[in-house]
């Protein structure tokens, strides 16, 4: 037996369905195969031998049972196997406590296979390129992260579009009305791809987010955030002024997307990574709050890109925290990538180009000091980027005016100061 894809073990009390997902690991997937009938069993197994996921019912005897399972393996084990859990039923209670326990991903029953075997391959490749910094009670912390904050005056302006529902707004409109906002930008596109609507990883797009969920669920999803009491504006910190920290996202979406269409690239798809790509250093202010505020200075003081001032105050970046949490989340792979992956452009072939665009952008927005994202340094555009894109420096120069103005009018039209925030 082909035993390179790795070690699985499946935790499941119903003989047909362990039986069904060994043949179907082993015989489709060339994975090698271990089976436990019950949590008590599983964790004995997991402490003698080593494998690389585990796959379990969320009920395996018990109610929960699986879930509780899990939490007590990744606490058990410093290096403990990615999970990935099968419901027998899509309700929010159940995938966010399997969020909180640190499943990787869940599904629901009945699953499509070639879905599951996607998910296992995806899960592994991001479990084998994990950041080795984040060590266990990093990720613990980013395991629990359910929701982000957002910045109340951007999101009042949202909250203002969807308030009536009558109002007569079309889907590329509450697209980009959606992606000015990164805590509601990813929420939205988490909700389309959970297991809730069984469309994990397919959903690449703010559109089709919106064409599947309908305008009355995008509606309530926003007004929800507006009223439940977790919910924050990213803090104020020195040298992180919170709304030129978002021109700063606004204006890499806006030249995502407009190089696109120059470059026959999904500009939607290219926007929409603009706009998320510095989602990790909102996870940083807001849950690693002294070691950002340590970086930031340092940045300043030492005049370091903040890529680098991270690394030497928290030992991990915003790269690596941002692509965990999306991986975590199930956004599709291509804005995974984008994530972690905006600086070193360490990813996978095909998500090359995408993220090559993202992280010129990203320079070009820095160039050019629009918004500010918690350095003063002017990065370099990579040789590699260039190549990824058939793109020139002569070319990009020549572009670069038209692609600034398009994301000034942007930001110039949403009218908001940093004395609304």
């Amino acid at each position: 037996m082909n035993t390179s894809q790795g070690r699985v073990l499946v935790v499941e009390s119903d003989a047909i369905r362990g039986d069904t997902l060994r043949e179907l690991l082993e015989t489709t997937g060339a994975y090698d195969v271990s089976l436990a009938t019950s949590p008590q069993e599983a964790l004995g197994m997991v402490v003698r031998e080593q494998f690389q996921l585990i796959l379990t019912n969320t009920t395996v005897e018990v109610v929960s049972d699986g879930i509780h399972m899990s939490r007590a393996i990744i606490k058990l084990k410093e290096n403990a196997p990615a999970i990935i859990a099968l419901a027998n039923q899509a309700d929010s209670a159940t995938i966010n406590l399997c969020v909180r326990s640190g499943v990787e991903e869940v599904l629901v029953y009945p699953y499509d296979p070639p879905i599951l075997l996607e998910r296992i391959a995806r899960v592994l490749h991001n479990t084998a390129n994990s950041d080795p910094g984040l060590d266990l009670e990093v990720k613990k912390t980013l395991n629990e992260i359910v929701d982000l904050p957002t910045i109340s005056a951007v999101h009042a302006k949202l909250e203002n579009l969807v308030q009536d529902e009558t109002t007569n707004v079309g889907a590329t409109d509450l697209g980009l009305a959606l992606s000015l906002d990164q805590a509601t930008t990813s929420k939205v596109l988490r909700l389309a791809n959970s297991a809730l609507f069984g469309a994990s990883g397919k959903i690449t797009s703010l559109s089709e987010a919106i064409d599947l969920l309908g305008f009355k669920v995008i509606r309530n999803a926003i007004l929800t955030m507006s009223r439940l009491d977790t919910r924050e504006d990213i803090p104020e910190l020195d040298d992180f002024p919170r709304i030129d920290f978002w021109k700063h996202s606004v204006a890499v979406g806006m030249i995502s997307k407009e190089l696109a269409v120059r470059l026959d690239i999904d500009p939607e798809m290219a926007q929409l990574g603009g706009i998320l790509h510095d989602i990790g250093k909102i996870v940083l202010a807001t849950h690693f709050t002294k070691a950002f505020q340590s970086a930031l200075k340092t940045a300043k003081t030492k005049s370091y890109p903040i890529l680098r001032a991270e690394k030497e105050e928290i030992r991990f970046t915003h790269a690596s925290v941002g692509g965990y949490l999306a991986a975590r989340w199930g956004l599709p792979a291509s804005i995974t990538g984008i994530i972690g992956g905006h600086h070193s452009l360490d990813v996978p072939h095909a998500d090359l180009p995408l993220t090559s665009l993202v992280h010129v952008s990203n320079c070009i927005a820095r160039g050019l000091q629009m918004g500010r994202a918690g350095d003063d340094t002017e990065p370099s555009i990579s040789p590699d980027a260039l190549d990824a894109l058939d793109l020139t420096k002569e070319k990009l120069g020549d572009w670069t005016p038209d692609l600034a103005v398009a994301a000034e009018e942007v930001i110039h039209k949403l009218g908001i100061s940093a004395d609304e925030s």
